[in-house]
């Protein structure tokens, strides 16, 4: 699928940086969870942990596509890491919030970007908490622009209007 070379397309064209060298958590160990982990491995990160509730999915993920790491998901989760962490990609649905907002993000430098894939609930609370820390937030809908494009060119050969997308989505040009 397109999940995860479009979350990385998104990430880079709103950071204006590639995840190279980056120490990355992903919270969730599902498809997408799977498909974004497996894309941002072949950047070249520094480290990549996969964060669930479930610490026997997490680790199944891990070993599927060489991880460094996976944890079980709680409010100390990121205090666990051996890494400072540059990004947060949350895949996690929105049935996981109460303990997204439990989850201290104190331990994240200043730089990190905090990601929720989910394009639609409105202000997803990791995103407000992050954004009340000054941290910068992206949400979910440039992933599935850019999914959505590289699917449509590919099935069809046709390059997409991506303004048209970001009108539609409402998302800034």
């Amino acid at each position: 699928n397109t999940d995860g070379e479009g979350f990385c397309l998104a990430l880079e064209e709103a950071t204006g940086e590639t995840t190279m060298g980056k120490d990355v958590a992903i919270l969730g160990a599902g498809g997408a969870a799977r498909a974004i982990g497996a894309a941002l491995i072949r950047t070249g990160l520094s480290s990549l942990v996969f964060i669930n509730r479930s610490l026997e999915n997490a680790r199944r993920v891990q070993s599927a596509i060489g991880a460094t790491a996976a944890i079980e998901l709680g409010p100390e989760a990121l205090h666990d890491l051996e890494v400072s962490v540059d990004l947060v990609v949350n895949t996690l649905p929105v049935a996981a919030n109460p303990l997204l907002a439990a989850l201290d993000l104190a331990p994240l430098p200043d730089h990190a970007v905090v990601t929720d894939i989910n394009y639609q609930q409105a202000g997803p609370i990791l995103l407000r908490r992050a954004d009340s820390n000054g941290l910068m937030t992206l949400d979910g809908r440039g992933m599935f622009l850019w999914q959505a494009a590289l699917s449509f060119e590919r099935w069809t050969g046709v390059a997409p209007d991506l303004e048209l997308g970001r009108t539609v989505l409402r998302m800034p040009g």
